[in-house]
């Protein structure tokens, strides 16, 4: 894998090239020649799929010492004939597969483009707020024709910035740097690096609007919705050890209470370290881009209910770029990955939009976000249950807007009746 690793990710770039242009292109507005522009987002799929294939056969032709696949690991073999190149094509891993299956439905769309059976750009039916909004040409088309794509599709861009900085800095501590600090200084410094990186791609991305949106979404909230932003996530994450105490608590009092002493209720639960504080920074620039830009416009243009669940459909796409950028990964385990992300996001999306709804600022749901991350960080003697996690989310999100439903509305109007 050493020489896969060295070159996969250059010959991989026209496939995420690819992948960033079809965002743009599904909700680019007044578009000349989509047909065109389809086929060269085709053509820069394709080219990647022949430079990774291409490479792989040249690595491997004749190599009887075996290889390692590109994409996944435990194959060994050796290309010594023609045939074996069939061989090699299907066993190159799931990122190829699914490469070529997204070619694959890019060459099916531009079909039926063509055949006037499908139309650019994609478009979701509107809410009434939406008709009123665009009678009255209040609508705000950015979201859709920029901010969305380029968070999903341009966050490998950062990922590379990031990359580069990462490996000047480990460059200079190698070289024996008195100034760089080890240890979890240094995972604190770097925590504030990524954040950084990250604030001014979301600063870009926002367009006209950032400062507008900062401050508009950055207020004071009441001191009970920051409470509740620390217990929900504790809650949620700190309920299976809860329940692991109580169950020895019982087993000790009916059989154990004579020879051992009890149960300590601590030693179930592990609190964050204080440097972990600061994964309250990434946690914040995501609450600006999510609850804080996107929300007001989505709930205005879809609803409530539709708004949020895009919103996290989005979140949960964002993340993809961190998800799916490993080499071991079997083709169930990618539709395992992105199921997980995607019911996580909605569920926990829900939540952090109730947050922000109801206390008309980012902050809660910043805290709740940031913490949540600090948790999962955190040493814990019971391991988190991805799927359990995702239940108790979206069974606190029922509940929250069952008895103490939000209104419909933006940060604008935090205070609003219900």
């Amino acid at each position: 894998m050493a020489y896969g690793r060295r070159w996969s990710g250059y010959f991989l770039i026209p496939i995420l090239a690819a992948g960033a242009a079809g965002y743009f292109l599904c909700f680019r507005q007044e578009l000349k020649k989509p047909s065109r522009a389809l086929l060269w987002i085709l053509a820069g799929g394709l080219a990647g799929l022949l430079a990774v294939f291409g490479t792989a056969v040249a690595l491997t032709w004749g190599n009887r010492g075996g290889f390692h696949t590109v994409f996944a690991t435990g194959n060994e073999s050796s290309v010594e004939r023609l045939r074996d190149l069939i061989w090699l094509a299907t066993n190159l891993g799931p990122g190829l597969r699914f490469s070529a299956a997204g070619c694959a439905l890019i060459a099916a769309f531009v079909f039926l483009f063509r055949r006037g059976r499908a139309t650019l750009p994609l478009r979701l039916p509107s809410s009434d707020s939406q008709a009123r909004a665009a009678a009255h040409g209040d609508v705000d088309d950015w979201d859709l024709n920029f901010f969305v794509p380029a968070m999903i599709g341009l966050m490998p861009v950062v990922h590379f910035a990031e990359g580069a900085f990462a490996g000047l800095v480990y460059f200079l501590r190698d070289r024996g740097t008195p100034s760089l600090a080890p240890g979890s200084l240094w995972d604190a410094l770097w925590t504030i690096v990524d954040a950084s990186f990250f604030a001014a791609f979301v600063y870009l991305c926002l367009g006209k609007l950032r400062d507008d949106v900062v401050v508009e979404s950055v207020r004071w909230p009441r001191l009970s919705y920051v409470g509740l932003a620390v217990l929900f996530p504790f809650l949620v994450t700190q309920l299976r050890p809860f329940a692991k105490y109580l169950l020895d608590r019982i087993a000790w009092g009916q059989v154990l209470w004579d020879t051992l002493p009890p149960p300590e209720f601590l030693r179930y639960f592990s609190l964050p370290g204080a440097f972990l504080l600061l994964r309250l920074l990434p946690a914040f620039v995501e609450e600006v881009a999510w609850r804080g830009y996107l929300q007001p416009r989505f709930v205005g243009r879809y609803g409530i209910w539709r708004g949020i669940f895009l919103i996290g459909i989005v979140w949960g796409a964002f993340h993809f770029s961190w998800d799916f950028n490993r080499a071991a990964m079997t083709d169930l385990h990618v539709y395992e990955t992105m199921a997980g992300r995607l019911a996580g996001t909605v569920a926990m999306g829900f939540v952090l939009s109730w947050l922000t709804l109801r206390s008309g600022s980012i902050l809660p749901a910043t805290i709740a976000h940031g913490f949540y991350n600090m948790l999962l960080e955190t040493p814990q003697r019971l391991p988190f249950s991805s799927w359990l996690t995702v239940g108790l989310w979206a069974l606190l999100a029922y509940i929250l807007f069952r008895k103490w439903p939000p209104v419909a509305a933006t940060l604008a109007n935090p205070d609003a009746p219900a």
